[in-house]
């Protein structure tokens, strides 16, 4: 964002726009006030009107990032909703939809740095986007009624775990180049193989 995109009286969210562009051309790492200020075309104290830390900035672009990645999410699974299976099957498409759609919101959710632990607004809308995936697990679990499965919360962890990790090899710039499959396809068929073993999916 250029200093003639910028207006006055509207700082914050022009900061917030340039923290996005900033993470995803540079990483959260590289990340600093006086970019994001250089960026929008203002003085380096201009930013501490609004935030008294970059950590703050990036908190709040976290916070808007799991919101949208809970409706994102949530959307999904409603529209399939009378199909369980094929209901969760829709969230693993959305996960990765939302992490090409938002880049900038997906690195500063999970690699900046910034934990959930440490805020609870934070905590509570990243609990709030997992939940979606939790919650269609376990109308699966209800379904299949069978004895012996992990707890839930672990089973979406590690899916949780897994969609990540598709993400970060195959479905970002960086992605492994030497795999002719689509993330989608891999992702879908990583949980696919996990769950069959679980029981929870029989085809």
């Amino acid at each position: 964002m250029s200093k003639k995109d910028y207006h006055h009286g509207d700082l914050k969210n022009a900061l917030k726009q340039a923290t996005l562009d900033l993470v995803e051309e540079y990483g959260p790492q590289a990340f600093t006030l006086a970019a994001a200020a250089k960026r929008v075309g203002v003085s380096p104290a201009a930013p501490y009107r609004h935030f008294k830390s970059k950590e703050e900035l990036l908190q709040m672009v976290a916070i808007e990032g799991f919101k949208n990645f809970r409706t994102m999410l949530n959307d999904a699974y409603q529209k399939k909703k009378n199909n369980p299976r094929e209901a969760f099957r829709a969230t693993g498409k959305a996960y990765l939809e939302f992490a090409k759609k938002f880049p900038g919101h997906y690195i500063i959710m999970f690699e900046s740095g910034i934990s959930p632990r440490d805020h609870p607004e934070l905590s509570i809308q990243a609990k709030s986007a997992k939940e979606v995936i939790q919650n269609a697990l376990n109308r699966i679990t209800d379904l299949t009624m069978k004895p012996d499965l992990p707890p839930v919360t672990l089973i979406c962890d590690h899916i949780w775990a897994l969609s990540h990790g598709v993400v970060e090899l195959y479905g970002r710039k960086s992605f492994d180049a030497t795999s002719t499959i689509e993330p989608e396809q891999i992702l879908e068929s990583g949980v696919g193989y996990y769950l069959r073993g679980l029981g929870l999916f029989s085809k």
